[in-house]
């Protein structure tokens, strides 16, 4: 064999071993089917490449960042199945979702409807400005999304979650509890039908001894609620409204 004749050879061994390569390293498209189970678990079955991880990325309906988690690694086949639990990943029903492997990605798909256990003590607010109100829930709660943080502040401790109304307008927010589901709570802060009259008191002049509580009831027709704005003397006696109420419970300190 002459040496071009070797050159040849080689060159050719050389391109049939690059496209071989290139047809070995190629992903394989993607593929993501949910499946509603039973009460807030849904079915996730996803193929791809073998022996790869699994990047799973969701956004809930009015959150402002897309979260991505690690679901594990497809089979020898190239596929993967497990349930989830809506509420334990914070995965509101339509939230956006779609799966990656090896850069490549799913097509997007809409988390199916679930049955939700998840109980608030409350699901509607109406907030005055800097008002704060308290909701409980018989479960841990996770916060899945917030449509608009700079009207509503919300800010969970184990089975509660703390709303303040930071600024006039309307928000959306959506906590969720691990095989619970989820729930949303409307929050409107100091506007459309948060309107008030003016205000009055059922008692203008009380004496308070120390350890005696007394309640106020303020008259005012707001259904935003109220606030304490200046106390001249928080030392003596400890003022507070709670929620939307309009009742001022005053408790004598000294």
């Amino acid at each position: 064999m002459t040496n071009s004749q070797k050159i040849a050879s080689f060159l050719l061994v050389a391109l049939m071993s690059f496209n071989l390569a290139g047809v070995a390293q190629a992903a394989l498209p993607v593929t993501l089917a949910l499946t509603a189970i039973s009460g807030d678990a849904v079915q996730v079955r996803i193929s791809g490449d073998s022996g790869s991880t699994i990047r799973f990325s969701f956004l809930p309906p009015g959150a402002i960042a897309v979260t991505n988690i690690v679901l594990g690694l497809t089979d020898a086949s190239g596929n993967f199945l497990n349930t989830l639990s809506s509420g334990g990943y914070a995965i509101p029903a339509g939230s956006a979702v779609y799966a990656t492997i090896n850069g490549q990605q799913s097509p997007t798909m809409l988390w199916p409807t679930y049955t939700s256990s998840l109980t608030l003590s409350q699901n509607n607010l109406t907030l005055g400005l800097g008002q704060s109100v308290l909701i409980s829930s018989s479960n841990s709660l996770i916060l899945a999304a917030n449509s608009s943080p700079t009207v509503a502040g919300a800010a969970i401790s184990g089975s509660q979650i703390t709303i303040s109304g930071l600024s006039i307008g309307f928000s959306n927010i959506t906590v969720c509890g691990a095989n619970t589901g989820c729930q949303s709570i409307a929050v409107n802060v100091g506007s459309a039908g948060a309107t008030q009259t003016q205000t009055s008191f059922s008692q203008n002049n009380l004496t308070i001894s120390p350890g005696q509580s007394l309640e106020v009831t303020i008259n005012g027709n707001s259904n935003a609620g109220y606030r304490i704005l200046t106390s001249s003397n928080p030392a003596s006696v400890e003022a507070s409204i709670s929620g939307t109420s309009n009742i001022l419970s005053l408790y004598g300190l000294r």
